[in-house]
């Protein structure tokens, strides 16, 4: 049973990876996800989806997907935290620093990675928007681990 409570932080974190690097590997180039934003706010809110500009659905599109890469490496982060330091048993700030470290690199060759891939770009700015939502998460991490309650 202790095995498995350390396995699942572990398994969480490289299945997480797992789903980043499958989203890097298939078309979620800006005009498939501009159409896709199009469908839903057609669906959602139709009067809203009427009112858009094409320029506007376009700037809406490229927040979402930047907070898409905000939010996923913060989650990595989050999942590499938790595997280094329940998982494997890391002290807390070795934990904290090594999830931000691989979580970094592994942005820098998922960016790597899409520019290999047809109909994907790698981009250096979604690196540091991706580095970024690591840094914030292991703020929030170093915030609560450093609170004289927190266990």
């Amino acid at each position: 049973m202790v095995r498995m409570k350390r396995a699942v932080p572990i398994l969480c974190w490289l299945l997480w990876m797992g789903l980043i690097f499958h989203f890097s590997s298939v078309d979620w180039s800006g005009a498939r996800t501009a159409s896709l934003l199009e469908a839903i706010l057609a669906s959602w809110c139709p009067t809203l989806a009427r009112t858009l500009t094409e320029s506007q659905v376009e700037a809406l599109n490229f927040v979402m997907r930047k907070i898409a890469h905000f939010t996923e490496y913060g989650m990595l982060m989050l999942l590499g935290y938790w595997a280094l330091r329940r998982g494997l048993g890391y002290a807390p700030q070795p934990a904290r620093r090594g999830a931000i470290w691989t979580s970094i690199a592994y942005a820098m060759l998922d960016e790597l990675h899409q520019r290999f891939v047809p109909g994907r770009t790698g981009n250096g700015m979604d690196v540091l928007i991706d580095a970024a939502g690591v840094l914030f998460v292991a703020w929030l991490i170093k915030r609560r681990w450093s609170r004289p309650d927190a266990s």
